[in-house]
């Protein structure tokens, strides 16, 4: 059976890697195993992580919302990408109006320059207090599972927006980690298989947005 309890973690009690008890809001929390889904926060993972700002370049984008004028054209069931001066712009046209974002380095370009070009871009279809800045650091944990602790989705790590190399981590680390967990048990030899697993697909995700870049004629 499943029990679902919507609480707030305040503490996570820990004995070495291993994780003893989470302390709620309202009550305590124990296990044989967690899943750290808690996003870039990495509340219980820890944030032991693998800088990869060297082989990833973006780490920033300003987002926003512009609407139609006329839908019968600019409205396509898919998304699309295209590189700027600065970066590359995503657009996603939904049923009400289009979701669009500008990816870019913030180490190399000033958020404000980025924001006018991107105003531009769009005909001044949008504006900058419009827009919402979003950055994060390129990045994964050393180990995906440690102790007791499993790291899924965000607080694994994160490579780049809107690739579908983030769902296919998750699905890969699901997917590997039920095989584990299939006889009911698990030992030190299934941990460094998952994470032996997990690094190997995160390099060659890496690899593979890296190439968009070093390769490019652009």
């Amino acid at each position: 059976s499943i029990e679902y309890i919507k609480s707030d973690v305040k503490q996570v009690a820990k004995n070495g890697d291993d994780i003893e008890k989470l302390i709620l809001e309202d009550g305590e929390v124990t296990g044989d195993l967690y899943l750290d889904c808690t996003g870039w926060k990495q509340l219980l993972i820890g944030d032991d992580n693998v800088d990869y700002t060297d082989r990833l370049f973006i780490d920033s984008a300003l987002a926003g919302r512009v609407k139609y004028i006329d839908p019968d054209k600019e409205q396509h069931p898919y998304t699309d990408c295209e590189a700027l001066e600065h970066g590359w712009r995503w657009r996603i046209p939904t049923r009400s109006r289009i979701g669009t974002g500008y990816c870019f380095n913030r180490h190399v370009t000033d958020p404000d320059e980025v924001a006018d070009a991107f105003v531009k871009h769009w005909d001044n279809r949008i504006s900058k207090d419009e827009l919402k800045l979003l950055d994060w650091k390129p990045q994964r944990v050393k180990k995906f599972w440690k102790g007791n602790v499993v790291s899924i989705g965000l607080s694994a790590g994160f490579i780049e927006p809107l690739e579908s190399t983030g769902l296919g981590l998750i699905i890969e680390a699901i997917k590997t980690l039920s095989k584990l967990l299939n006889d009911g048990y698990c030992s030190q030899y299934d941990r460094d298989y998952f994470n032996s697993r997990m690094i190997s697909s995160y390099e060659q995700c890496i690899d593979y947005v890296n190439s968009h870049y070093s390769a490019s004629d652009i």
